[in-house]
């Protein structure tokens, strides 16, 4: 396993949190922009907030050029109904 980050950024408000976790040494390379998005928002959902299921529409999803950098936009859908706009960029630690 390796280390990833991920950097979310607010569009509302303009908050930013970094959030590491884990993944296949070779996730960046192997797997699409989609799953490496899914694969972050599934730690999310288990991790940051275990206490309420956390559930995502994800609008959009890219490589960088280089493969290194994972970008990510949609929506993190809480169990009590309120909706938060995301923006994420994903590369190893």
């Amino acid at each position: 396993m390796a280390e990833y980050q991920a950097r979310v950024m607010d569009p509302d408000t303009g908050a930013e949190g970094r959030y590491p976790f884990e993944g296949p040494d070779d996730m960046l390379e192997r797997m699409g922009a989609a799953r490496v998005c899914m694969h972050f928002l599934e730690n999310v959902d288990r991790n940051e907030f275990p206490h309420q299921h956390v559930n995502y529409d994800l609008n959009a999803a890219s490589k960088s050029h280089d493969g290194t950098v994972v970008t990510g936009m949609g929506t993190l859908i809480f169990e009590n109904g309120a909706h938060l706009p995301f923006v994420a960029l994903i590369s190893r630690a």
